[in-house]
């Protein structure tokens, strides 16, 4: 008997553990596609990646400012660039560049990322490549998480991708990428 009221007490507590943890993670966000930015807004611009000639990893992100939330990116100072205080224009122009800098750029795809109450933080804009070079046209993996009035980014190439570019059985062309 004393066993059975142990085991609920200690079952208790794991089940409440588990929800405080799940209350203190954070929301994740999910982008989706849009064919155009508020041009009224003013941004940030995170551009993150093209620390060499044939990196794959180039998005560029625009935080909206002023609107009580900022975007953290995690992943190493050396990793990205901050530009603040961009009007609409200057931001997508910059932004276009960036992910457009790996000869297997085929176009640039924008993400509106929306808040809890759906209204916009800020865009992504994430290069496509020609997949006969890189396999599939999306090679990231980008993650949006609210912790707080912050606004934590994760970016990482897709495990097959990266298999694929890295492994010396894969066939020569995706190969030459990553070299």
């Amino acid at each position: 008997m004393h066993y059975a009221r142990r085991c609920s007490l200690a079952g208790g507590i794991a089940v409440l553990g588990l929800l405080l943890l799940a209350a203190c993670a954070g929301r994740n966000l999910r982008a989706v596609e849009t064919d155009r930015i508020d041009e009224t807004a003013t941004y940030t611009l995170i551009l993150y990646g093209g620390r060499y000639l044939q990196d794959l990893a180039n998005v560029a992100l625009l935080d909206r400012e002023g609107d009580g939330y900022t975007f953290e990116v995690y992943a190493p100072a050396f990793d990205y660039k901050v530009i603040k205080g961009l009007t609409a224009k200057e931001a997508l122009s910059a932004a276009q560049k960036h992910v457009a800098r790996h000869y297997a750029f085929w176009r640039s795809f924008l993400s509106r990322i929306p808040g809890p109450g759906g209204e916009t933080l800020g865009y992504e804009i994430s290069p496509r490549y020609y997949p006969y070079e890189t396999g599939t046209p999306d090679v990231l993996d980008i993650s949006y998480q609210l912790l707080g009035n912050k606004v934590v980014v994760r970016i990482q190439m897709k495990p097959d991708v990266e298999r694929r570019l890295t492994d010396e059985e894969s066939p020569f062309i995706f190969r030459r990428l990553m070299r």
